[in-house]
């Protein structure tokens, strides 16, 4: 067994900044067994280092906060840390009156950020037993850390992103497309990425990582634009989200809080997610008349999407090419001459999605003839059906096949991206397919 000591705790450390900075676990598992001698799988030694992180973060966090108030011993003191990162503690304050009353102040007044943590129960009594009698607050609370997405690390994220000189994809370089038809629209279906998704070959058959999803959205792009020195369509209008990230900033799903097996730290995720997007609006910029936005996101990262939507809204927010459509809605439709694109990102009940469109866009429906919904979720191709004067269709994925997928049978279909090309006035004339070739 391997001793727990200085080197053992080092290594762990480590292998934290390892993966932040993009580096697999199997490969830092392999580190592992190397310098210690013991085998360890990647999941082990990610839980094992991730643990080992949040307690070193919530020691230091009691320890650096609670020199911020007055406080002093007394009967029942105590500090409990529970293995589920909760921290029960009784503990005695000087602080003013109004403070116990509002549970952020007495939060903060504890000493905690109140941006990573928050207080679940509290219990305030007095205490005449400070220095010279003062009569003291006996504060018996419980916290936890906030799983959630923190808003100044977002914020923090979005100014690192911006600070870069993000350039155009370099295939398009100083080259314009010229000759457009502004009667022809080219539709940049949701790219069901899932950056951060991790994937071993050993495990599953195939490798994946951010940098392999990066260079699979690169090659998208690329083929996109050799496509649209072809077609010449005057207008494009590209989805964003439908799984575009693996997981929220829990390493879980949306809705369903499913763990996933992710490669990095949601922060980074979510920069790297914003500089692959603004360089693929840059490029786009060159290539069309006009380029529309909108958001259809999906279930394993809505919030994540959302917040990569609005930060590159107001990145492009004075753009004359390109406009992002403020519209939220998990049900989403785009109009172009007598065409209605409808978007939804395909998990929940298909036939009661499939009705609820015309009830939810009457008048829409009513006046554009070619009608089709683009759907998502299966990662594979799907042409559910023509009927009631709309075809559904579920879009392909890029993305690999990770343990859980290979674990319950969902492999085998091809990895893949479609474009659409429409005419304003005849309906879909063209779908281009987008092989993904294998790593």
């Amino acid at each position: 067994m391997v001793i727990k000591d200085e080197k053992y705790y080092r290594f762990l450390d480590e292998a934290v900044k390892r993966s932040e900075n993009g580096e697999v676990w199997s490969s830092i598992a392999a580190s592992y067994v190397q310098l210690f001698g013991e085998y360890i799988t990647k999941s082990a030694m990610r839980h094992r280092a991730q643990d080992y992180a949040r307690s070193k973060f919530k020691k230091q966090n009691q320890l650096s906060t609670k020199s911020s108030i007055t406080t002093t011993s007394g009967p029942n003191t105590y500090v409990q840390y529970n293995a589920d990162g909760t921290v029960e503690e009784s503990r005695f304050v000087d602080c003013e009156e109004d403070v116990i009353h509002d549970p952020s102040k007495l939060l903060n007044a504890l000493g905690y950020d109140t941006t990573k943590w928050e207080l679940i129960t509290y219990r305030v009594s007095k205490w005449e037993g400070g220095v010279g009698g003062k009569e003291l607050k006996a504060v018996q609370y419980k916290v936890k850390p906030k799983t959630g997405i923190s808003p100044v690390d977002i914020l923090i994220a979005v100014k690192e992103a911006f600070k870069e000189d993000i350039t155009p994809f370099l295939f398009t370089q100083p080259k314009y497309i010229e000759g457009l038809n502004n009667d022809k629209l080219m539709e940049i279906a949701p790219i069901e990425l899932h950056i951060g998704k991790m994937s071993n070959k050993i495990e599953t058959g195939e490798n994946y990582d951010l940098n392999i999803a990066q260079k699979r959205f690169y090659d998208i792009f690329e083929d996109i634009y050799h496509k649209q020195e072809i077609e010449k369509c005057g207008r494009c209008v590209v989805i964003i989200g439908s799984d575009f990230f693996n997981s929220e900033s829990d390493n879980c799903t949306t809705k369903d809080k499913i763990p996933q097996e992710n490669d990095s730290r949601y922060i980074k995720l979510f920069r790297e997610g914003i500089k692959m997007y603004t360089k693929a609006l840059l490029t786009l910029r060159g290539m069309f008349n006009n380029v529309d936005v909108m958001l259809c996101a999906g279930n394993h990262a809505r919030a994540m999407e959302t917040f990569l939507y609005m930060a590159l809204e107001q990145r492009f927010v004075d753009d004359s090419t390109i406009n992002f459509i403020e519209n939220y809605r998990l049900t989403q439709v785009y109009t172009f001459g007598k065409c209605a694109i409808f978007y939804n990102h395909g998990d929940a009940n298909l036939n009661k999605t499939i009705k609820s469109i015309p009830a939810e866009f009457a008048e829409i429906w009513g006046t554009h003839p070619y009608r089709e919904l683009h759907l998502g979720h299966l990662h594979k191709e799907v042409t559910v059906d023509e009927d009631g004067g709309m075809i559904t269709r579920r879009i392909g994925s890029p993305c690999a096949t990770d343990a859980w997928h290979y674990s319950n049978r969902f492999i085998g279909a091809i990895k893949k991206h479609q474009i659409f090309i429409w005419d304003k006035n005849t309906g879909l004339k063209d779908l281009y397919y987008i092989t993904i070739k294998e790593d």
